[in-house]
């Protein structure tokens, strides 16, 4: 049986997808062997083999072209993260493991570069925002999944303070990064327990 075909807009879409999937691997590739200051939309439009309008009218800017890379490498990590939670011995150390990943991904040149916050701020407040929305969605899922009695409010809540803590030390840190996991680990482990011991009281 043939299917059915292709609508003009499903193959916008993907074409759409694929531009931008070479783009950011193309701004990955340059940034890290030349860094974010040699990384011009000149030379990202070359390597992909576009022009350097495309890519204009694709991310607007340079520093949107960042901030979308960002996100991309985000996307990248959480799934990676997904991974390590899932296939840990323990949920203790798959949380140490993905929040050493988070931290180190958050240190790269050019996520530091943004994170400093040299563009506009009201950017980096939405970018932030869009960085805590999909890594809460993401921890929230695995602590659902890992950890079936806690419920999703509560999950959320777990996720989204641990994001917020995670992102707080990437842009300013205070402590050293085995000091910071640490206690982040720890706190997921007394909210954790907290929640379990109250179901227990309620059974």
């Amino acid at each position: 049986m043939i299917g059915r075909p292709r609508s003009r807009s499903s193959y916008a879409q993907a074409a759409r997808s694929l531009l931008r999937e070479s783009v950011l691997t193309a701004v990955d590739e340059l940034v890290r062997h030349d860094g974010w200051a040699a990384t011009t939309i000149d030379r990202v439009a070359k390597t992909v083999g576009i022009s350097r309008q495309t890519v204009y009218n694709e991310f607007g800017s340079r520093q949107s072209l960042a901030e979308a890379y960002i996100l991309h490498r985000l996307d990248q990590v959480l799934d990676s993260v997904s991974t390590v939670v899932r296939t840990s011995s323990t949920l203790e150390e798959g949380f140490r493991s993905a929040l050493v990943m988070f931290l180190d991904m958050a240190d790269e040149p050019l996520i530091r570069t943004v994170l400093s916050g040299g563009g506009d701020r009201s950017s980096l407040t939405e970018l932030l925002r869009q960085v805590n929305e999909r890594t809460v969605e993401r921890l929230a899922s695995l602590i659902r999944e890992l950890t079936p009695t806690v419920c999703e409010d509560d999950a959320v809540i777990l996720a989204d303070s641990i994001a917020r803590l995670a992102v707080a030390h990437a842009i300013a840190p205070t402590h050293g990064q085995d000091v910071a996991v640490h206690r982040m680990v720890r706190l997921a482990q007394i909210v954790l327990g907290a929640l379990e011991a109250g179901q227990d009281e309620d059974s």
